[in-house]
């Protein structure tokens, strides 16, 4: 955290907000990938000395950041504006990626939801666009955004919440109820065997 100069505050309360957003697992996992500047752009792979070229993919002539690729391009500011979404695009005053994530919470639920399934339908397009060459009509990149959002509500609501309380875990280490039995138990062995 601190070799990434984040504020620790910060970057604590965009984990916090991060991890209770209702996406599926490998939506979150982008996002932290997103977060701790690790997803492969071409500005990340170029830095690694992986490749060659830095240059957008979309022919923009800026550099491929994370933050380029999924919020600045300019093949996805009509996406951007169409979703409802853009002002989780908004980046002023932001250090690094975790600061406008902490401003989300401002924003509303369902909002936030659509908005990361559309980065995730954004960085999606890009793959495409590299590996196989493809493009999907801005539209249809709104409607997977949105339908992804609404479909993964439901699913969560189907599974998790059908009668299941929560209950929350104690903080102190209380014995099993009798006549169970808890027992740690460890072993080594010796380099002779």
């Amino acid at each position: 955290m601190l070799g990434k100069g984040c504020n620790l505050e910060n970057f604590h309360n965009a984990w916090v907000e991060l991890w209770s957003l209702e996406v599926s697992p490998n939506v979150l996992h982008f996002l932290w990938k997103l977060c701790t500047s690790i997803l492969p752009t071409r500005a990340l792979l170029f830095h690694r000395h992986l490749i060659e070229m830095v240059d957008c993919p979309w022919g923009y002539g800026d550099p491929e950041s994370a933050h380029h690729a999924i919020f600045q391009c300019p093949r996805f500011d009509e996406v951007w504006r169409e979703s409802g979404c853009s002002i989780m695009r908004d980046d002023s005053g932001c250090a690094n990626m975790c600061d406008p994530v902490v401003k989300w919470r401002t924003l509303d639920k369902m909002m936030r939801i659509k908005g990361v399934f559309l980065m995730w339908c954004i960085w999606g397009e890009r793959n495409n666009k590299i590996f196989n060459a493809k493009t999907t009509p801005n539209h249809l990149l709104l409607d997977r955004a949105s339908r992804l959002a609404e479909e993964y509500g439901k699913y969560t609501e189907v599974i998790y919440h059908r009668g299941v309380t929560v209950v929350p875990s104690a903080h102190t280490w209380r014995p099993p109820p009798a006549p169970n039995l808890k027992i740690n138990v460890d072993a080594s062995l010796a380099v002779e065997g």
